[in-house]
């Protein structure tokens, strides 16, 4: 999975189509062999912890949309053509779907959101859409052609279960066969449909990469200036008379508009870096609590034992002032001492049997990895 850019430098393609243009890699995975078949999918997606979708182009009503969890007498007799089941992160439930994932290591794990996996027979299809997110769209089995329009705009049709864009002009198309790749930055319009080959039903694997909002920051940014014990106060000493005591002049708004961005600008680079880290993180989840013995991990790790993040853990780390390190799992942040500060980096998946001995000689640690191992958001790494 090392050449999954084809050969590109991952810099050129950073800076030439990351965000701003389509790019097909043909033989991103080669001899690629489908982690799930068809049918594991399909059960998959009739369990009720698992998100799914089923879309029907035809029938009583057009574009009719199913959510999970699905039936599975209903999936055993839908007809031969124009549908698609969607299932949401399935790499949270196959090791080797996650795997896809982990091919994409030069970008960072907090813009990674999951590994959705679709199958749809001939002629299957969501139609024409604009995703916010970056997506690697991976061909497994089967074989589908994909569309880009990159004029499109986010005005759909109406009356639709299904957001599909009102207006869509294909400007190039692609067939892709089993381990060829596209990736598609947000706001592009794109639609893939399954065409004809050697396989009954083709598989995609979508690997989605999330970026917040401008209410995911601020939210959270308030919420910690709120928790905070001394925010600041509006202050205004050199006040003129006001004309209509019941007003909010011009001038007041500017006032208090100066008055929240300096505060906001004035805050440090750890408020920034806890405040932001939190944000990034939230949403995540853990594999279920695991029962640990400290003095069991703390002679595991003195062998030099490693540790990864599970795939459904959103967990990422920074640095912070004063040589110390902010671990955050989930939304939820533990701040390290410059002492402890070396295991940050560690417990987020880029360990060394090195860091292993030495995080088994500090119980605090030793401590801090019992807790996330009981929270299940870490295991030992293979």
């Amino acid at each position: 999975m090392s050449n999954v850019l084809g050969g590109l430098p991952v810099a050129r393609f950073l800076k030439e189509f990351w965000q701003k243009e389509p790019r097909v890699v043909r033989g991103a995975f080669p001899k690629l062999r489908d982690p799930l078949s068809p049918d594991e999918l399909a059960g998959l997606a009739c369990e009720p912890e698992v998100d799914s979708r089923l879309v029907i182009e035809r029938g009583r009503k057009p574009w009719r949309v199913v959510q999970g969890p699905q039936d599975p007498k209903a999936l055993m007799n839908l007809p031969p053509s124009h549908w698609t089941l969607l299932v949401e992160s399935v790499d949270r439930h196959s090791s080797e779907v996650a795997a896809f994932a982990r091919a994409f290591a030069f970008l960072p794990r907090w813009r990674m959101d999951d590994v959705m996996v679709s199958l749809a027979p001939i002629h299957g299809t969501v139609d024409a859409h604009i995703d916010s997110y970056d997506v690697f769209l991976i061909q497994g089995q089967g074989r589908r052609r994909w569309e880009v329009d990159r004029r499109s705009r986010p005005v759909y049709k109406p009356g639709l279960d299904l957001r599909i864009l009102k207006h869509f002009h294909a400007e190039e198309s692609w067939e892709l066969e089993p381990g060829d790749m596209l990736y598609v930055p947000p706001g592009v319009g794109h639609r893939g449909i399954t065409v004809q080959s050697d396989a009954d039903i083709a598989l995609t694997y979508s690997v989605g990469f999330r970026a917040p909002s401008t209410a995911d920051l601020l939210s959270t940014l308030l919420s910690h200036a709120i928790a905070s014990e001394g925010p600041a106060v509006f202050a205004d000493p050199r006040r003129s008379p006001a004309r209509d005591a019941g007003e909010i002049s011009r001038t007041d708004v500017s006032a208090l508009r100066r008055f929240l961005i300096a505060d906001i600008e004035g805050q440090t680079s750890d408020a920034w870096a806890v405040a932001m880290g939190a944000a990034v993180t939230s949403g995540g989840a853990g594999d279920g609590p695991t029962r640990v013995v400290g003095s069991a991990l703390a002679k595991r790790f003195a062998r030099g034992a490693t540790v990864t993040p599970v795939q459904a853990a959103r967990m990422v780390w920074a640095s912070l002032e004063r040589g110390r390190a902010a671990i955050f799992v989930n939304g939820e942040c533990r701040v390290l001492p410059r002492e402890q500060a070396f295991a940050a980096p560690f417990v987020c998946g880029n360990g060394s049997r090195a860091g292993a001995r030495r995080l088994a000689l500090r119980p605090a640690l030793v401590s801090l990895a019992a807790d996330l191992f009981r929270a299940g958001v870490i295991r030992w790494r293979d």
